[in-house]
């Protein structure tokens, strides 16, 4: 029987739950899809209904909106953090007497707020900086120099006349500066994280680590990203190109001016080539990797023995598997 809040499992790793900082007893499984770069990671909870009086369906059926932490436990070392979002869905399965919770990550703040100011003669950077601060997140931001003006009041000022515009909530507007500045965006426990990607390996791991391992090949990935704008302010085209050979994958972004286009497309060709091999690979769970670092392979005796960056990770905590990660990496070197 699992202690209060608490999910014991074959491999001696427990799971803990908070929601509104109260311990919930009879959890039974835990899935954490950490997606990284311009989305919320989200979570998914499955308890148990009938173990503790207090804590039945009524309760579970009152939820929502809350704040809810898990923690992992290894060994009996004490609990790590390792998720912190808010309740968005309660399921009640009468038959079985189980709820099911599923949320996202704090990012969820900035999602549902919609931008309601210019920034004006601001920075990329301390824009992040202030965003985080008015939803009480910490805030893990590395310093840009240019001033968004050149290249995002136009757009914004159509957003507050409720216009026409991709831009209608703080995390969107967060993904556009983000985007320009080839910066990671994400937030990690109540951390907004707007910074470069690291290119430090987090770990080394040979195949023998995986219980399942293989690589997904595209065999045709565009070689050249193409950017096309027209720049209100200055009444000019702007068309510029990044990469060299193979196809071509055009965009057409507004008010750009040559030089925002120009690193909006080096950016984006990373992107496209990088994707060409995709790993995936499911081992023991773990806290180190997360969408954004980089990790390498060796012991395949092939081109693959490598560099990777890490596009996802899916953690699940149960007792029938245990704690188990599914990663998500797309090669960088060969």
């Amino acid at each position: 029987m699992p202690r209060r809040g608490e999910a014991c499992l074959y491999n001696k790793t427990e799971a803990e739950v908070l929601i509104a900082g109260v311990p919930v007893p009879g959890l039974i499984a835990v899935t954490i899809d950490s997606v990284g770069h311009f989305s919320a990671d989200r979570f998914r909870l499955a308890f148990t209904t009938a173990l503790v009086p207090g804590f039945d369906i009524s309760y579970f059926a009152g939820l929502g909106g809350q704040q809810i932490s898990i923690a992992v436990s290894q060994g009996g070392d004490g609990y790590v953090p390792l998720f912190t979002g808010l309740i968005d869905n309660i399921r009640i399965d009468f038959r079985t007497n189980t709820a099911v919770l599923s949320g996202r990550d704090l990012s969820a703040l900035m999602i549902d707020t919609d931008v309601a100011e210019s920034f004006l003669n601001q920075t990329a950077s301390q824009i992040a900086t202030t965003i985080a601060a008015r939803h009480g997140l910490n805030a893990q931001v590395t310093a840009t120099k240019d001033l968004i003006g050149q290249y995002y009041d136009l757009d914004h000022a159509r957003t507050i006349l409720s216009l026409s515009s991709k831009i209608t909530n703080e995390w969107g507007l967060l993904c556009q500066l983000a985007q320009i500045e080839g910066y990671y965006l994400g937030v990690t426990g109540s951390t907004l994280i707007f910074q470069p990607e690291t290119e430090t390996v987090v770990a080394t791991l040979p195949k023998t680590a995986f219980s399942q391992l293989g690589v997904d090949i595209v065999a045709v990935i565009p070689q050249v990203r193409h950017i096309k704008s027209w720049n209100c302010r200055q009444k000019t085209a702007v068309d510029v190109s990044s990469g060299a050979g193979g196809r071509v994958a055009t965009g057409i972004r507004p008010n750009l001016n040559s030089a925002t286009a120009q690193s909006i497309a080096e950016t984006e060709v990373g992107l496209l080539v990088r994707q060409g091999a995709l790993l995936t690979g499911t081992m023991p769970g773990e806290l180190t990797i997360q969408p954004g670092v980089r990790v390498g392979l060796y012991g395949t005796s092939s081109s693959f023995d490598a560099t990777y960056a890490v596009e996802s990770v899916r953690r699940q905590v149960d007792q029938r598997s245990g704690f188990q990660q599914i990663i998500r990496a797309f090669l960088l070197t060969t």
